[in-house]
């Protein structure tokens, strides 16, 4: 039992990715795993404070003299690794001798997958393995009363030198157990989506996201969420999504959700029966997912249209159907009926966006120079065009590793998908920047997809702001480049 309040800074630094680009990130999202792990710890009589940390560190420095915190905890991807890590330091050296000195946690996608490396730092005192919301409060609870941490599941520490991992916590089958997440206007004001997407961002406010599920059932190449989640997936009441959904409307006026399951569509019913209960409610907002797409058939499009879904996002990862089917976990990519699927979606008003991925081993500048056609033989109104990277934690990574496809020194600081992270077999690095650009100029700026845009738009107004405001995104981040001429005619 918790004796005393403590005061607990949650902190997740951006690392390399500061801003928006317009060939992979064209948004950015509140921190909803350090919200969720808030209000677990605030019901527990704790003071909290979530704050997202960019190139400032002044502003991390002042954060620490201001609330000296008695615990401070790291949400961590790969790419921030290194920069979370130096945070800690800080958090150590410079302050430990002020006050009672800060114990510091780390937690997310890139601890869990590597637990041993991130606790064996003399500034990292725990790592907080998996779902973190009951394992950070034990652990939170354990700190307080100088309990045996032995006894807290889930977690890693260093004790008489040696790395302790205590047995994996399970899984929280009911999510609605959970409090809301702690949300601040601060945070959700500075949650803007320039993707093609209603209302634009002009228009949007207090851009949230919210979960319906959690887990994913499947294990794709290139993806952690099986280290991270298991590949059980646990739902929660539709009814009580969307009181969480009106929550959002009546204290910060949300016009737009963001839904980040990894899987939205990996149960029919659930969806079905989440679209019912929320087109019963009427709400003033609209929202879009992930979608798995050999999952998508016409009788759930029209469920989700009534629901006021207005976009679809969903991984063709390679238009190459051997590919895809070798990195994507049971996986049906049955062109003919994609085709059929997104055409019904384009009938319907969806926009649709496809994530994309090059650089996989077997990749040649002939097979990648396909894509952008593929994309427009689908009606695909928005790509985001990403390159392989390996992840810890993942299938990939361990067949880089063996392929000896790695760098020979480690930088989880260019795990970012946004430039070329391996040693390509026949491409240069360089060589795949130059084919994203192409691809990308070939997709956008091509007739067909002007005549597409002009057809979409003109069978639903609504969008052409929309369109507008991601064009223009596209420009100002240089996407025309050297094009400027051909992009102001089309």
């Amino acid at each position: 039992m918790v004796t005393s309040t403590m005061n607990i800074l949650l902190v997740q630094h951006n690392g390399v990715l500061g801003g928006v680009n317009s060939n992979t990130r064209s948004g950015a999202f509140e921190p909803l795993a350090l919200e969720y792990l808030a209000s677990s710890a605030e019901l527990l009589g704790h003071n909290v404070r979530v704050e997202l940390i960019g190139s400032d560190i002044d502003e991390f420095r002042d954060l620490l003299s201001c609330m000296k915190p008695d615990v401070v905890g790291f949400s961590v991807y790969s790419y921030a690794m290194e920069d979370s890590v130096a945070l800690s330091q800080i958090v150590k050296k410079e302050y430990g001798n002020h006050w009672k000195r800060p114990i510091t946690i780390f937690g997310g996608a890139h601890p869990t997958t590597c637990p041993e490396e991130i606790v064996c730092h003399e500034s990292v005192d725990f790592v907080v393995i998996g779902e973190g919301e009951e394992t950070f409060c034990c652990l939170l609870e354990a700190i307080e009363n100088n309990r045996n941490y032995n006894d807290v599941e889930g977690i890693a520490f260093v004790q008489k030198g040696k790395c302790i991992i205590t047995p994996r916590r399970k899984r929280i089958e009911n999510p609605d157990f959970l409090p809301y997440p702690k949300r601040e206007e601060r945070h959700l004001s500075q949650s803007k989506q320039y993707k093609i997407v209603y209302p634009p961002p002009s228009q949007q406010r207090s851009v949230a996201s919210v979960l319906y599920s959690r887990g994913c059932p499947f294990s794709c190449s290139f993806c952690a969420s099986e280290s991270i989640w298991s590949k059980r997936v646990f739902w929660r009441d539709p009814e009580e999504v969307c009181n969480e959904l009106e929550e959002l409307i009546r204290l910060h006026g949300t016009n737009l959700v963001f839904f980040s399951d990894l899987t939205f569509n990996a149960n029919k019913s659930k969806v079905l029966e989440f679209c019912r209960v929320l087109a019963s409610r009427d709400l003033p907002l609209h929202w879009w997912g992930m979608f798995r797409l050999d999952l998508v058939d016409e009788e759930m499009l029209d469920s989700l249209v009534e629901a006021k879904c207005m976009k679809l996002s969903f991984g063709i990862e390679s238009p190459i159907e051997s590919r895809a089917k070798r990195i994507k976990d049971h996986y049906d990519p049955n062109e003919v009926r994609q085709r059929e699927i997104l055409g019904y979606a384009n009938e319907l008003g969806l926009v649709l966006r496809a994530f994309l991925i090059i650089g996989f081993p077997d990749d040649t500048e002939e097979s990648i120079l396909t894509y952008s056609q593929h994309m427009h033989d689908l009606g695909v109104d928005e790509i985001r065009l990403g390159f392989a990277t390996p992840f810890p934690g993942t299938r990939f990574f361990e067949e880089a590793k063996q392929s000896g496809l790695l760098p020979d020194k480690i930088d989880w600081s260019a795990m970012t998908t946004e430039a070329p992270y391996l040693n390509h077999p026949i491409l240069s690095k360089q060589q795949l920047l130059k084919l994203q650009k192409e691809i990308i100029l070939q997709f956008y700026m091509s007739r067909r997809y002007l005549e597409h845009v002009v057809d979409k738009t003109t069978r639903f107004p609504k969008l052409k702001q929309p369109w507008v405001e991601y064009l223009e995104f596209l420009s100002s981040n240089g996407v025309f480049r050297d094009r400027e001429t051909d992009y102001t005619v089309l």
